[in-house]
């Protein structure tokens, strides 16, 4: 096969329409060969659209774009044997932000314990850290994105480049999306670099995953960030009473963000621009509330203790991976029957089986012959 750029659902169905179409006419065939052409020159276009902002050469505009990578886990090894496929090891998430033009992608690792969940809150909290520690002052954003609408393409990130706006953290933001199908990009070239060393190398713990991320690319183009720096913040419910929902937002692909309103397109060759005014009130001026990562449980405390000691490969680090927990485990209740429930005495109700009542007659019976 030939490089692709992604599995796309739309290619795929007009390749087999187009295959399938034996006994249609030339006119039905024609137009299925323009509608796929059609959704090809679509896709181009977004392609290019994205790979001249990653030229451009403005030093007042910083290009990033950002996406979630497939979890990973540890302790892991090349050699682990084959009982170990079925335990539950610990869980890491990452979540890249490339720099287009200097190409470097930062990787925020999200250990289990800190773990909030891939929604929006995640997405708004690791890029609100990532713009204040190392992009302050940025006349122009340009953000590239997936169409993920959980994580990415929602009101809540939409409402959060308002805010920094309104807050003078910025100009003008950009906010783009590629066509869906269509969307591998720079983070995505950065994880398979990073995924080719994983694959290759011994990790039990988290610090040995950051380590991997590092030694993944010898140039330095990949550099790993511990998600216990950034603080986790509830963003939705602060921007719910500030901002109105975007009806719609799903079809857009380009929003141009400024003070006052948010100018959006449906693809980059589109004339039409749609403007819409969200602001409901003045922004408050303090942060939303902190969200705090719930941990591990006590169950999985245990279940790592029990489990995972005899996956790490350096002795000295399995107390690391995974210590004794400080509270015993929780007991679980034996589920009480029916001859428990019951007393010999006792008749047995309606909804009693039939095994029962069988025993109590027969103790009923004894006793009267006794």
């Amino acid at each position: 096969m030939k490089p692709a750029d992604d599995l796309c659902d739309v290619c795929r169905g007009n390749t087999i329409s187009i295959a399938q179409a034996k006994g249609v006419t030339d006119i039905e065939r024609a137009q299925k060969l323009n509608q796929f052409l059609d959704h090809l020159h679509r896709a181009r276009n977004q392609r290019e659209y994205y790979q001249s902002w990653c030229r451009n050469t403005d030093p007042t505009a910083v290009v990033l774009s950002f996406d979630f990578a497939q979890t990973v886990h540890y302790p892991v090894s090349p050699q682990q044997p084959g009982t170990a496929y079925f335990k539950a090891t610990k869980k890491c998430g990452v979540f890249g932000i490339t720099d287009e033009k200097q190409k470097v992608q930062y990787n925020y690792m999200i250990d289990e314990k800190d773990d909030v969940g891939k929604g929006p809150n995640c997405v708004v909290s690791i890029l609100h850290y990532h713009l204040q520690t190392y992009y302050k002052d940025i006349e122009t954003l340009v953000l590239f994105c997936d169409n993920c609408v959980g994580q990415n393409k929602n009101n809540t990130v939409l409402s959060y480049l308002q805010w920094c706006l309104a807050r003078g953290l910025n100009k003008t933001i950009l906010f783009n999306f590629l066509l869906t199908g269509h969307t591998k990009f720079a983070p995505d070239r950065y994880f398979g670099i990073f995924k080719s060393k994983y694959a290759v190398s011994n990790i039990d713990t988290y610090a040995d995953l950051l380590q991997c991320v590092e030694a993944s690319s010898p140039g330095g183009y990949n550099k790993a960030v511990s998600a216990e720096k950034v603080v986790w913040y509830e963003w939705d419910s602060y921007f719910k009473p500030l901002y109105k929902s975007l009806v719609g937002i799903t079809q857009f692909h380009h929003f141009i963000i400024s003070t006052d309103c948010v100018k959006t397109k449906k693809f980059a060759d589109s004339e039409e621009v749609q403007s819409f005014k969200l602001l409901l009130k003045p922004i408050d001026p303090e942060m939303p509330k902190v969200i705090q990562p719930a941990g591990l449980s006590l169950e999985r405390q245990w279940y790592i203790y029990h489990n995972l000691r005899s996956l790490v490969s350096d002795i000295s680090k399995v107390d690391i991976v995974a210590p004794l927990p400080k509270d015993l485990p929780s007991k679980k209740r034996k589920a009480k029957t029916s001859e428990d429930v019951l007393k010999p005495d006792e008749e047995p109700g309606p909804s009693s089986s039939g095994s029962t009542r069988k025993k109590i007659s027969r103790k009923t019976t004894t006793k009267k012959n006794t």
